[in-house]
Order: C-alpha cells, then sequence, then structure tokens
C-alpha cells in the first residue's frame, strides 16, 4: 500500500478512564476521542512543556496539561451525562470533564499512545 501524505485532520481513538470506586479498587470506563492530527514539531514542543509542568518547572506562557487537551482533542463519542444521555462535545463540556481528578492526565496518556502506535509496530517488527 502506498504511504499518502494527505490524511484526514482527525482520528479516532479510544480513551480509557480508571475511576476510584467505594470499598477500593476502580472501574474501567472507555470512550472514544477524536484527536487532532498536528505537526510532529507541535507535538514535540506539547510533551516538552507537559514534561516541564509534571517535573513544577513550567514557566509563564507555557501550556498546562488543561490547555493541551483543548488544542488536540477535537470531539468524543460514548461521554454521557447523569441522566445517561450522550453529553455533546463542547468547549464547556470540555472544561467540565478535565477538572475530574486524573482525567486529564489520563487523556494526554491515551494521546501519547495513539502516537506511539507506528513507532512500537516498526520495534516489534525488527
Amino acid at each position: 500500500m502506498a504511504f499518502k501524505i494527505s490524511r484526514s485532520q482527525t482520528y479516532r481513538w479510544p480513551i480509557k478512564i480508571r475511576l476510584p470506586k467505594d470499598g477500593g479498587g476502580c472501574t474501567v470506563e472507555t470512550f472514544e476521542g477524536e484527536f487532532r492530527r498536528l505537526k510532529q514539531s507541535r507535538i514535540d514542543e506539547l510533551r516538552r512543556q507537559l514534561i516541564a509542568q509534571e517535573q513544577g518547572s513550567l514557566e509563564d506562557g507555557e501550556i498546562t496539561a488543561e490547555a493541551a487537551i483543548c488544542e488536540i482533542l477535537a470531539g468524543w463519542s460514548g461521554i454521557m451525562d447523569d441522566d445517561g444521555e450522550e453529553l455533546a462535545f463542547s468547549p464547556s463540556a470540555l472544561a467540565q470533564i478535565v477538572e475530574l481528578p486524573t482525567v486529564a492526565m489520563q487523556i494526554l496518556r491515551a494521546w501519547g499512545e495513539s502516537l506511539m502506535v507506528g513507532a512500537e509496530g516498526a520495534k516489534g517488527k525488527n
């Protein structure tokens, strides 16, 4: 199959969210995220800034995990509200989701895993 330079602007990827449950342990819930295809230079910059945030050395003007998610996540399906209705993607819904403890980092982890698929496949064949 020939390699195509032109790709869609987004791609869908499963995102697993682990949440603590009463009595210990956790539940695993999944939804499908729609990630934007960023240029490699922007991916590298986001990773650098996210590592700096993790290490506590984030400088003024650098991006937080929540802001990075707003940049990389273009949509979703499979997120339900309290009434069991599908929660439509919107800036306010996204702000609500990333405020849940640990969810922002878990979304970023799924994005990172999606970026590693090609590299992992190459490693596995060698």
